[in-house]
């Protein structure tokens, strides 16, 4: 549910993008469209970069742990994405987002990789992954309906929404593992 709720919120602004920019620098759709993919491959190099990083920092800390800060680190950057007036600062939020968003997916793996027994794993993450692919629909479904309603901040808000309710699951997931094994947040 937790990785459901990230896929729903970066997904959410990819029919949006495109048309913010575009109202936000100016121009023309086609240049929109340029910057849009600029915008989404910093997003994806930052991913990239923290996405091999990930493994030095789940040696240190609980995966739950790094997964709650990170959906809260990628919801505090979709707010700063809305009330951004410069492109370039607005840039610089994709890229931090693509740092947070690094950390989502190996936090998820390594924690279903842990808590399931090695025969199961195969049916598990089968058994994951249309429910991943559902949830990249329906993060742009529910933004555009939101959009419709209540402009661009609807798209924006739920995207933060999105990534602040995974980082409260993380966090609560976290204090009832803590609970049940009596461990500390750092180590596993």
């Amino acid at each position: 549910g937790i990785q459901a709720l990230c896929n729903m919120g970066i997904t959410a602004m990819g029919p949006v993008l495109p048309l913010y920019i575009r109202e936000m620098e100016g121009v023309s759709d086609g240049n929109a469209a340029v910057l849009s993919g600029f915008v989404l491959f910093l997003c994806g190099m930052g991913s990239a970069l923290s996405s091999f990083l990930s493994g030095k920092i789940l040696k240190r800390f609980t995966p739950a742990l790094v997964l709650g800060e990170a959906a809260f680190f990628i919801s505090l950057t979709f707010c700063l994405q809305r009330e951004s007036a410069s492109f370039l600062f607005y840039l610089g939020c994709w890229g931090l987002t693509g740092l947070g968003m690094g950390m989502t997916a190996p936090s998820v793996n390594t924690m279903i990789a842990k808590s399931v027994p090695h025969e199961e794993r195969c049916r598990v993450f089968g058994a994951l992954s249309p429910l991943f692919s559902l949830s990249n629909g329906a993060g742009p479904l529910c933004s555009g309906f939101l959009t419709m309603f209540f402009g661009y901040e609807g798209a924006f808000l739920f995207s933060a929404g999105a990534f602040c309710l995974a980082g409260c699951l993380a966090v609560r997931l976290q204090h009832g593992m803590e609970e049940m094994n009596g461990s500390s947040l750092c180590g596993s």
